[in-house]
């Protein structure tokens, strides 16, 4: 803690909400809440930590290393479609190869980097499935960034694909294995629902679906219900 931080610490009261120090706070009835938790100004990704009203972030410190380059397997990585233009960033993590996965996304051309490109919208009717094999091949070659517009579903799906084909993995431990290396990690329904079939080809399934009531992996499921897939 530096000297400004231990001279705010120690002059301005703590939010009992968020139980952080801040320089506005407002006392409501016998409690100090700061002005941030009264706007409800909150991280636009994990929902819960409060962001500085001052901040020029959407994102909590923690949220956005996790939108940065994830290593989520030796050889493997996440990132959204700004980081993976950052060439210097991608050759210090030593990554050879870039797999981009979106229809607004355009490939990348570089020479230092081989790159794949698959067109493909964050739709819960596309077929991400068929793309499974092919993207395998590709990241087993070499070091691999693969990356969506976000890094939070379709780059995340082929990974998780990925982790379970080799890793020998059921979904539910890939997708809890893949979210303790990026927190933001979310496939869309239509993808949870495509690699829940994968999983029954790869073998690798311990449970059926009414004993997935309490997993969160049965709220993905349960959202298809509001989609109509034609």
């Amino acid at each position: 803690m530096d000297l400004r931080e231990s001279i705010i610490e120690n002059s301005y009261p703590k939010c009992d909400k968020c139980q952080m120090t801040w320089y506005v706070t407002n006392k409501i009835g016998n409690k100090v809440i700061c002005t941030a938790c009264l706007v409800k100004r909150f991280c636009g990704i994990c929902k819960t930590t409060v962001i500085r009203l001052d901040s020029p972030s959407e994102y909590c410190h923690e949220c956005w290393n996790a939108l940065q380059v994830s290593k989520i397997t030796p050889g493997v990585f996440i990132s959204d479609h700004v980081v993976s233009k950052n060439y210097d960033l991608l050759k210090s993590h030593g990554i050879k190869q870039i797999l981009t996965i979106g229809t607004e996304l355009e490939p990348h051309d570089h020479p230092d980097f081989k790159a794949m490109y698959i067109a493909l919208d964050d739709s819960v009717v596309e077929d991400i499935r068929q793309h499974f094999d092919q993207a395998h091949e590709f990241i087993a070659r070499a070091p691999t960034l693969v990356h969506c517009y976000a890094g939070i579903s379709r780059s995340a799906t082929l990974v998780i694909s990925y982790v379970m084909k080799h890793k020998k993995m059921t979904l539910k431990k890939a997708l809890k294995y893949c979210r303790s290396k990026r927190c933001v990690i979310d496939p869309n329904p239509g993808f949870i629902s495509q690699l829940l079939d994968y999983e029954k080809e790869l073998g690798h399934y311990e449970w059926t679906i009414p004993e997935l009531e309490d997993d969160e992996l049965q709220f993905a499921i349960d959202d298809l219900t509001t989609y109509e897939i034609v």
